[in-house]
């Protein structure tokens, strides 16, 4: 994903448009969700090739969008954990349950969602298959 990113070079932008996007898809109107959702839509088609394993990749994968919905929860949880007012469970089952909906709109099926007891285990999964293949 390097060569497709300038995450790395300016590491604070990319923050910015991640939060950007975010505040778009989670706190717009219907209409301003559809719209971010395309803008995304344009923007990840062009992201596809093959890894330095010469697997082929596409940003476009629903694991792989499955995968980014998830790890944003998960910052945002941890954020607020180091906050000093770490969510409540039933909190964190609401918002986990957003990010879900949120998903829903890119076409994600809801069974790609690991359950919230699974979050870690799915993390240490993808994880270790992309560090010791």
């Amino acid at each position: 994903m390097a060569n497709f990113s300038t995450y790395r070079a300016h590491p604070w932008r990319r923050i910015e448009h991640t939060m950007d996007s975010g505040k778009r898809l989670f706190f717009s109107d219907r209409e301003g969700l559809r719209r971010e959702v395309a803008l995304l839509e344009r923007t990840h088609r062009r992201l596809a090739g093959t890894d330095a394993q010469g697997s082929p990749f596409t940003a476009l994968d629903p694991a792989v969008r499955v995968w980014v919905l998830v790890t944003l929860y998960e910052c945002v949880t941890a954020m607020r954990g180091l906050s000093g007012r770490p969510l409540a469970p039933p909190e964190r089952d609401q918002m986990y349950g957003e990010f879900r909906a949120v998903g829903s709109e890119f076409g994600l099926p809801d069974d790609l969602f690991p359950a919230t007891d699974d979050l870690q285990a799915m993390a240490q999964r993808v994880l270790a298959a992309r560090t010791h293949p």
